[in-house]
């Protein structure tokens, strides 16, 4: 008898987890707590090279701040990059930059172009937080396009 408790209460946790997650309101009537940061999305997967990885340099930049990963050959290679901070005001358009090299230095990929984030709120019309989401994805040598971040 204990068992057979102890699993329905197994199966209802899951089942208002996802009831919480799946709504706005949780069920007090409060907000849900869902967290968010104000970002761009750099993709940029179409540019880089299908086969074995290589040494590459991805710096992005949300007008002058930027922020550079380096990630070395021979490791699953991400496809995308997050960043966002201080530099993304609400929806007033901001100047990206995309610039991507390998292992020698030599440009893979430099691209730039002007985005207006979107708002976006996780927990609801009502509810904190409130952020900016803009997305990019590079594609060719030099073209960077706006897309959306949802």
């Amino acid at each position: 008898m204990r068992v057979t408790r102890s699993a329905t209460g197994l199966l209802a946790a899951p089942v208002l987890l996802l009831a919480a997650c799946g709504s706005s309101q949780s069920f007090g009537g409060g907000c849900t707590l869902i967290g968010a940061d104000s970002n761009v999305q750099f993709g940029y997967s179409k540019v880089l090279r299908p086969g074995p990885s290589r040494d590459i340099t991805v710096r992005v930049c949300l007008g002058a701040v930027c922020h550079t990963v380096h990630e070395p050959a021979g490791r699953s290679q991400r496809e995308a990059q997050q960043f966002g901070g201080s530099g993304i005001h609400g929806a007033d358009p901001i100047a990206v930059r995309l610039t991507i090299t390998d292992g020698s230095g030599h440009p893979i990929f430099r691209g730039h172009t002007v985005v207006t984030p979107q708002q976006f709120q996780p927990n609801g019309p009502a509810c904190p937080p409130t952020v900016w989401m803009a997305g990019v994805e590079a594609s060719g040598k030099h073209t960077l396009t706006a897309v959306s971040a949802r």
